[in-house]
């Protein structure tokens, strides 16, 4: 549903490799403004990685509103969701 989602803004919750904790990101995919054009040094697909660009909130602005502060690109484990939020809608995983 990630990759389907036609670059929309989403949340995603799941928990983290290197520590076990649970971790929440807004981002969206298909972003690319601070791509350099270099690639990755591999392919997230064989590790069961998707490539997000995280938003976070501005703390600038006084409404808390969310926009990319730039080159966040992180890495979301498919195995490890546990819940996402797309166009208004909640999916749980189980």
């Amino acid at each position: 549903m990630i990759e389907a989602s036609g670059g929309k803004i989403f949340s995603v919750t799941f928990v983290k490799r290197s520590t076990g904790t649970s971790r929440r990101m807004t981002g969206r995919r298909g972003v690319r403004k601070g791509v350099n054009g270099e690639g990755q040094p591999f392919n997230p697909k064989d590790h069961g990685l998707i490539t997000v660009c995280e938003f976070v909130a501005n703390p600038e602005r006084v409404k808390g509103r969310v926009r990319n502060m730039g080159q966040q690109f992180r890495h979301v484990s498919v195995e490890g969701i546990t819940g996402l939020r797309i166009q208004g809608k909640d999916f749980q995983v189980a």
